[in-house]
């Protein structure tokens, strides 16, 4: 009786053991696929620090890019307003010198209308005048027959 139970109680732990293997090496199985697993999610870090990495390079260059074409453009447009400044200076200096010789040719055809005028106003004048003279003769002469 003694053999028999020891007997069952080698055949339970035999079982146990076995049931502690099989347990055991599907905790070894999962342990792998989980180091897998873990290696490839490494991988992927890995791969999107890269590209993090990537990306910030290329924000800095786009910043520097930017910046340099910002100052380009401050200095363009600097540029520009300089030159549009001369410009309207120059176009003020033409439009002054224009108007100049428009007062001096206003003023010149003025005191031609006005020489003309005086000169038909005053022999109109003395056509009237010699008229008038004609006039005051007739009437004398006429009062004194």
């Amino acid at each position: 009786e003694l053999e028999l139970r020891h007997q069952r109680q080698w055949e339970r732990l035999s079982t146990s053991r076995d049931k502690d293997l099989l347990s055991f090496q599907e905790t070894k199985s999962v342990a792998s696929r989980c180091e897998q697993d873990l290696e490839v999610v490494i991988g992927w870090q890995r791969e999107a620090t890269s590209r993090l990495d990537a990306v910030e390079v290329g924000r800095r260059e786009l910043t520097e890019a930017i910046q340099g074409a910002t100052a380009a453009s401050q200095v363009a447009v600097e540029g520009l307003s300089g030159r549009l400044q001369e410009l309207a200076e120059q176009h003020a200096t033409e439009i002054a010198s224009e108007s100049a010789s428009l007062k001096a040719l206003l003023v010149e055809e003025t005191a031609c209308f006005r020489s003309s005028f005086d000169e038909r106003l005053a022999a109109e004048t003395a056509e009237v005048n010699a008229e008038m003279r004609q006039a005051v003769r007739r009437a004398d002469i006429a009062a004194s027959a």
